[in-house]
């Protein structure tokens, strides 16, 4: 991943590529068989892990105080808010990929956001988009290999997402620790 969150438009990672790809292969009206009722199997377990990374990551956001956002381990590392964004910009793009609309309004390059009301608003609304494309995929069958990548199935992305979005909870714990915030939950 370059270290710069470029606008979900333009943003080309390999993850991101791949699982669009997917997800517009396995299910190209996901979002609109979205069901109110929790999905059950791998579907619910995806969005019920997915549920607890962004609750912490949230949870870490407001914990960390504004004036800590700009901290950064070392130079050309992101700082704090560049992480939030980073991820909350994988999450914009993974479902846009997939097909949903992105949110009026958001900001041009999310690695320039730095407000702390603002990266928890745009952190808490990504995430918010990605839940509602992962309930539009209930019933899918996402074990099946899918022709568009051979091998590779949708619930092997799902799950390359959810780690990506896991390392970066690992290493907003570290940094905020490093800056003197004991994580909510450990508290």
């Amino acid at each position: 991943m370059p270290k710069s969150c470029n606008h979900p438009r333009t943003h080309r990672s390999p993850l991101i590529l791949m699982l669009g790809l997917m997800l517009l292969t396995a299910a190209p009206s996901a979002l609109a068989q979205q069901n109110t009722a929790a999905p059950e199997g791998f579907v619910g377990e995806y969005l019920t892990t997915e549920s607890s990374v962004a609750s912490r990551l949230v949870a870490l956001a407001e914990a960390i105080p504004e004036n800590r956002y700009g901290w950064r381990p070392a130079e050309g590392v992101r700082s704090i808010s560049e992480v939030f964004m980073h991820v909350a910009q994988i999450n914009f793009a993974s479902a846009q990929a997939a097909g949903a609309p992105l949110p009026e309004g958001l900001p041009e390059d999310l690695s320039k956001v730095t407000s702390k009301p603002q990266v928890v608003s745009l952190l808490k609304g990504s995430f918010d988009l990605t839940q509602g494309v992962g309930q539009g995929m209930q019933g899918l069958d996402v074990s099946k290999p899918l022709p568009s990548t051979g091998s590779y199935s949708l619930r092997a992305a799902m799950m390359l997402l959810n780690n990506h979005r896991a390392e970066h909870l690992g290493q907003l714990i570290a940094y905020a620790r490093s800056v003197g915030t004991v994580p909510p939950w450990s508290r």
